[in-house]
C-alpha cells in the first residue's frame, strides 16, 4: 500500500506493508437467514415474531413461536413533525449478547460460534423522529448473538437452546398518525438445530426457499 507524505513542501510516496488477517472458512451450514421488511400489524401492544417462519404469530400471521417480541408506539403529527419508539424483548430465559469482537474487513464479521454466556433479557429500545434529534436511533454497526427457545432443567441449567444472530439494530419507519402502523427492517440468521452454536452461514443453502432478491442474505 502506498502512502503520501509532505516533507519540506514536497509530496513523497512511500511503500507501506499492510498486514490483513482474514477469518478462515470453517464449516458453513444452512441457516434461516433473511433481510426482513414488513409492517408490524398492530400498535401499542406486544406481538411475537417467529424467526423460523419469518412471520408474526397468530392471529396476525402463521408464526408458531414468539422468538422475539415487538412493541411500537408513535406516528406522524404533521408534514415535518413526528416521533416513535420501538421496543424489543425476549421470552423467559432468552436474550441477546452484543458482539464486541467485530472484524469489519472480513466477509464474516462476527465469530463463527455464538457465545456461551453474556446473554441479557432486558428490553432494547430504539427511537426515531422527523427533523428532530433523539437519542437511541437504530445503528447498522451493532451486531448481536441471540439465544432463543431456551429450556431450563430442574437444576436451573440450560438443557437446550437455539442460537441466531442479528446484523444491525432493528430499523423502523413512521407511517400515519399516532396509533398507526410502522414498517420494520432487520437482518437475522437462525439455526434451527438445538444446542448448535455454529452460525457460519452457507449463503447457497439458505433454509428459506425462493426468497425475493431484496430479502436474500449473502454475508456469512
Amino acid at each position: 500500500m502506498n502512502t503520501r507524505e509532505t516533507v519540506d513542501g514536497e509530496v513523497q510516496i512511500r511503500d507501506q506493508a499492510v498486514s490483513l488477517v482474514l477469518k478462515e472458512k470453517r464449516n458453513p451450514i444452512p441457516l434461516y437467514a433473511k433481510r426482513y421488511s414488513g409492517e408490524i400489524p398492530v400498535a401499542e401492544q406486544w406481538i411475537g415474531f417467529d424467526l423460523e417462519k419469518a412471520d408474526w404469530v397468530a392471529p396476525y400471521g402463521k408464526g408458531g413461536r414468539s422468538d422475539i417480541h415487538f412493541w411500537f408506539q408513535g406516528g406522524i403529527d404533521s408534514f415535518d413533525s413526528g416521533q416513535g419508539e420501538l421496543r424489543l424483548r425476549f421470552s423467559e430465559h432468552d436474550g441477546a449478547a452484543e458482539i464486541s469482537d467485530i472484524s469489519a474487513q472480513n466477509e464474516l464479521k462476527v465469530p463463527h460460534l455464538a457465545h456461551i454466556e453474556g446473554y441479557v433479557s432486558e428490553e432494547k429500545v430504539w427511537r426515531e423522529a422527523i427533523r428532530k434529534e433523539v437519542e437511541g436511533r437504530p445503528n447498522r454497526n451493532r451486531f448481536y448473538f441471540l439465544r432463543l427457545r431456551t429450556v431450563i432443567d430442574a437444576r436451573h441449567e440450560i438443557e437446550a437452546a437455539n442460537y441466531g444472530k442479528l446484523y444491525g439494530d432493528v430499523f423502523f419507519s413512521l407511517r400515519g398518525r399516532q396509533g398507526g402502523m410502522s414498517r420494520l427492517q432487520f437482518t437475522y440468521y437462525f439455526n434451527p438445530t438445538p444446542n448448535d452454536r455454529n452460525l457460519e452461514f452457507d449463503a447457497y443453502r439458505n433454509l428459506f426457499r425462493d426468497l425475493p432478491h431484496d430479502d436474500r442474505v449473502w454475508e456469512p
